[in-house]
């Protein structure tokens, strides 16, 4: 058995506690604005804006006009994070591996590369779900995104805990060999079963 320093476990979002399928997003956006899903993904994605709201350079009510100007189209910002977060389905597995985490003892949070719009839709949309993982940090209130070694260097600053401290689990292989650089514990992610089985080797579960 492996040992772990780990006190606090912090969790990617999109791929890992929650499925992310950005062409739903695209398609939900289509259907509302009677434009093809793939100019939609062009005007959205290819454009930058996308990234431009998960590096916080577009936030808030300046994003969703954005996003509007860019769509030639009306709705409400209640309806654009609505299907802004469309993307989104939660994975009740790796959920529930990280609840037992946490009644084991360890504490979990989120680092997620996206915008606030993803934050303040997904805990409208799914607190109760949201609600054992604190904090939860979006790349968007950083200014910077995974896996820039200054995002993990401000998420534990954040967490309060030395990178040692800190067990990464993350679906993609850049983020968590930057991760591991630094010093952080990680994990690569690939299913709720292969991740509960990892901890159970590190004695964490």
């Amino acid at each position: 058995m492996d040992s772990s320093t780990a006190q606090i476990a912090l969790f990617d979002l999109g791929g890992v506690l929650f499925d992310y399928q950005p062409e739903v997003r695209w398609q939900e956006f289509a259907a509302q604005t009677d434009l093809p899903a793939e100019e939609v993904r062009r005007r959205l994605s290819a454009s930058g804006y996308a990234m431009a709201c998960d590096q916080g350079r577009l936030r808030g009510n300046r994003a969703y006009k954005e996003g509007i100007r860019a769509l030639g189209s009306r709705m409400s910002m209640e309806r654009f994070v609505q299907l802004w977060v469309s993307a989104f389905r939660p994975d009740e597995a790796v959920l529930q591996v990280a609840r037992t985490l946490q009644d084991a003892g360890l504490a979990i949070a989120i680092f997620s590369n996206n915008s606030d719009l993803v934050r303040d839709g997904l805990e409208a949309f799914w607190p109760a779900m949201l609600a054992p993982f604190m904090p939860r940090i979006f790349s968007a209130d950083l200014g910077l995104t995974k896996p820039d070694p200054r995002a993990y260097q401000k998420a534990a600053e954040l967490l309060g805990h030395p990178p040692n401290e800190v067990l990464v689990v993350d679906d993609a292989p850049m983020n968590t060999m930057t991760a591991a650089s630094l010093g952080f514990e990680t994990i690569d992610f690939s299913t709720a079963d292969g991740l509960s089985a990892e901890l159970e080797q590190r004695g964490l579960l």
